[in-house]
């Protein structure tokens, strides 16, 4: 051990330092510090690193750095000789490989400069010949144009067989000009309305409460109105709505006509402005025989065969309560 190192260990202990804490002062490694305190600096990278270490290690001890290297200098007082003395050898290896390098890299351009100019002639050569080619295609081309037209006109009287097997299917959309639904009030009194609607077999009512109303809806089980089935009975609040789907007539009684709308299939119905109660009786055309071509024996026989189909419907109690539970439907919102 060198007497810089036993002199750095002293003062290490007397501070009651491990190594690993020295380590975690200077951010030196381990081996390092015990490198230096053993002497043996050929551990160490360099005798730059050497003297670097040495004034870190005697700065995290307190110590005077100049006068710990002094003592390192002392021990070896030569130290940057190695460090000048192979500035020597890089001139020496480059000595015989910088010339050649050069006259190789000197080649190499002057050899891909030609390179680049002769493919530079071959693309110029090249672009005009193609150029040249392209032009004497294109002169050609037309010719050939006139006989894809020719081809095209005879063929094109084949699509004309096409638009009487396209023109066949055109019969098909009949059905679309299906009857849109229609109002009529046929009968109207102080506290009831009749309406006669046409083109559908089914009502979809929507209410909307203008302000807190008592409202009842029921569904005609018969031609005159006379049956009806409870769907609906409840007081709206204001700004609520309700709707309902019902198959068949319909017949609507409000507590204020003047605080609650009434829309069926998209037409909204008058109920008047005052605010007394209101009942509005809506018959499908068909059931209510109140067309203009029937006349009395048709619509007395219909009224016979419908009186025939309610006592039928009677006779079967619960097989009517279900089908006309299941005929009708309403939902409720708040807007």
């Amino acid at each position: 051990m060198s007497e810089l190192g036993q002199f750095l260990r002293n003062a290490r202990l007397e501070k009651k330092l491990s190594l690993e804490e020295l380590q975690e002062m200077t951010k030196i490694r381990v081996r390092y510090l015990e490198a230096i305190e053993e002497g043996d600096y050929k551990v160490l990278p360099g005798s730059f690193y050497v003297r670097a270490f040495i004034k870190s290690y005697a700065e995290a001890m307190g110590l005077d750095p100049n006068e710990v290297l002094d003592m390192y200098q002392k021990v070896n007082p030569v130290p940057e000789e190695p460090e000048h003395a192979p500035e020597p050898l890089r001139p020496r290896s480059r000595s015989g490989g910088g010339p050649r390098s050069s006259d190789q890299t000197s080649k190499w351009a002057s050899t891909v400069m030609v390179v680049c100019f002769v493919a530079l002639i071959v693309g110029i050569v090249y672009f005009f010949a193609y150029q040249g080619s392209s032009g004497s295609t294109g002169g050609n081309t037309p010719e050939a144009s006139p006989n894809r037209l020719t081809e095209k006109q005879s063929e094109s009287p084949s699509p004309s067989s096409s638009p009487e097997a396209s023109a066949t299917p055109q019969p098909t959309p009949t059905p679309t000009p299906t009857p849109e639904a229609s109002l009529k009030q046929t009968e109207t009194t102080k506290s009831l309305d009749t309406y006669t609607v046409s083109g559908t077999n089914k009502l979809e009512i929507e209410l909307k409460a203008k302000d807190k109303v008592w409202y009842q809806i029921d569904q005609l089980l018969d031609t005159k109105g006379t049956k009806k089935k409870l769907i609906k009975t409840e007081t709206l609040g204001q700004g609520l709505s309700a709707s309902y789907t019902v198959e068949g007539g319909a017949f609507i009684n409000v507590g204020k006509q003047n605080s609650i709308e009434v829309t069926v299939n998209g037409q909204k119905i008058d109920l008047g402005n005052a605010s007394n109660p209101k009942k509005v009786k809506f018959l499908l055309e068909s059931d209510s025989g109140l067309s203009t071509d029937s006349t009395g024996t048709d619509s007395s026989s219909n009224s016979d065969t419908t009186n025939s189909s309610t006592n039928k419907t009677n006779s079967s109690g619960s097989k009517n309560s279900s089908s006309n539970s299941n005929s009708t439907s309403g939902t409720k919102s708040g807007r």
